[in-house]
């Protein structure tokens, strides 16, 4: 009996310069963990979203939980299926058209450029708000967040350019920390006020739809990012398993969190003007506790946003490092560090903007709205992203002769929901800051100028879009490396 003989596997990935086959499911599971930033989206958004709905702030949160959960499903059918540093602008690219893919990827890169830029400002607000708890004059304020955002950015240069095994174990660590911290406090604070707390008046919610859907546009942007471990599936050991399971997992567990801090808040919040404070949490606890909780907070909420930072960032990098294999940017942005094996031309391009963009907003006095407006921003760039890959999500099934009706379902009302959301979100924004729409609708249209050039000009570039790593002759030899950390 003659063997059956077995099909010749490249030698080389197309992406082949990252560290491939390193990461355990934890350090993947952190990366989407961190992103979300739950520490400190939990102090800051759950506040905004009171002050916008009142009581109907827990039924925001558990309304924007069941929506991403949704959207969270259909980026777990490409998750399970291919591996790509790309992530969700990979994904579309294997659905739709190059161009759409490529408008969807620049939609993408401004969420997560604007997020790191978000997480750098909050390191240096709660740093230098924990300063001046310590003692220190309210005039050195600024200048003194403005320094903090400088070395809270150099050092995620530092940690990115070492290797995204060093990375991911930094995240592991301070996320893991800062939850555990947060989750605390909230716990003695709520124990403190639950004696005379008005429960019936936190829960009693008048049928009022304006306001609910208000507060889903706002708390949708907690939860921005928690599909970014998608962008590790070349680093991971076992990508078709732990990187589904981390974005499965990521938003129920960051919505629990979020739907417990909105009640503690919603009892212990004794005056409405405390929602639009910059640490409105740190600010509550300081009216019923010592200040030592009040420090604790501050340093784990300065600690979940340092690792937003990171996590953004990495997720950054690597989406522009698809783009530079691909040559729709420079293609030596698809370079990689020769020992380090990360795309450290891609972090020189990107971190100066991400780290000056805080540093001036705070000296130039605008840190009050700053972190909201930021936010606002990168939501929407995210938001453009998910739409895109909900619809994507059928066709490629089809495509591959897996859909069935329940995915035509869950994915046409996800993208049916995200649509009106960031509708209410565009609508909203524009009566309060046409900048930022302004912005978002930019960078849409210029990346679709970008497609239809490369369209004319230089088609194969763009029938490149969507590269992906396969599996390789050296992959089969050595097996996938083992344990949860590494």
């Amino acid at each position: 009996m003659h063997g059956v003989a077995r099909p010749e596997l490249p030698t080389r990935s197309s992406v082949t310069g990252l560290d491939r086959r390193r990461l355990g499911p934890l350090p993947v599971l952190a990366q989407s963990v961190a992103a979300v930033a739950p520490s400190g989206a939990a102090a800051i958004i759950p506040a905004i979203v009171l002050g916008a709905t009142g009581p109907g702030a827990l039924l925001a949160f558990v309304c924007t939980t069941v929506v991403c959960m949704l959207v969270s499903w259909c980026i777990q059918q490409f998750a399970c299926r291919m591996r790509a540093p790309g992530g969700l602008y990979s994904y579309s690219a294997r659905a739709l058209h190059p161009g759409g893919a490529l408008v969807t990827g620049w939609s993408a890169l401004l969420g997560y450029a604007v997020v790191a830029m978000a997480g750098l400002l909050a390191v240096g607000l709660y740093l230098a708000d924990l300063a001046q708890r310590l003692g220190a004059p309210a005039s050195i304020g600024p200048p003194l967040a403005a320094g903090f955002v400088l070395v809270a950015g150099v050092t995620v240069g530092v940690i990115l350019v070492a290797g995204i095994r060093l990375s991911a174990r930094v995240t592991l660590l301070v996320e893991s920390v800062s939850i555990l911290l947060v989750l605390v406090v909230l716990i003695m604070l709520f124990v403190v006020v639950l004696p005379t707390a008005d429960l019936s008046a936190v829960l009693a919610w008048k049928p009022d739809i304006r306001p609910l859907a208000v507060g889903i546009v706002i708390a949708i942007s907690a939860f921005i990012g928690f599909e970014s471990a998608t962008t590790l599936s070349v680093e991971a050991a076992k990508p078709l398993e732990s990187v589904p399971r981390a974005v499965r997992w990521t938003v129920p567990a960051a919505g629990v969190l979020y739907v417990f801090s909105s009640l503690v808040q919603s009892v212990a919040m004794p005056s409405p003007t405390i929602t639009h404070e910059v640490t409105p949490v740190t600010d509550l606890v300081s009216l019923h506790e010592p200040m030592v909780m009040s420090i604790v907070l501050d340093l784990a909420i300065a600690a979940s946003w340092f690792s937003c930072a990171l996590a953004s960032l990495n997720a950054l990098v690597r989406v522009l490092f698809c783009m530079g294999r691909e040559g729709v940017v420079p293609r030596g942005l698809g370079h990689t560090h020769p020992r380090y094996r990360t795309p450290s031309r891609a972090l020189a391009v990107v971190l100066p903007p991400v780290v000056v963009t805080p540093f001036v907003l705070i000296l130039a006095g605008a840190q009050q709205h700053a972190l909201a407006d930021l936010l606002t921003l990168s939501a929407l760039g995210y938001l453009g992203t998910y739409v895109v890959v909900c619809v994507a999500t059928p066709l490629f099934l089809r495509r591959i002769g897996e859909a069935t009706r329940a995915s035509w379902i869950v994915s046409v009302t996800a993208a049916l929901l995200l649509t009106v959301i960031i509708a209410l979100a565009i609508v909203q924004t524009f009566s309060e800051q046409p900048v930022l729409v302004s912005v978002f609708l930019a960078v849409l249209f210029g990346s679709g100028c970008l497609a239809l050039v490369f369209r004319r000009r230089a088609p194969a570039r763009l029938a490149a879009v969507g590269v992906y790593d396969e599996t390789i002759a050296s992959d089969v030899s050595r097996g996938a490396q083992r344990g949860i950390f590494r």
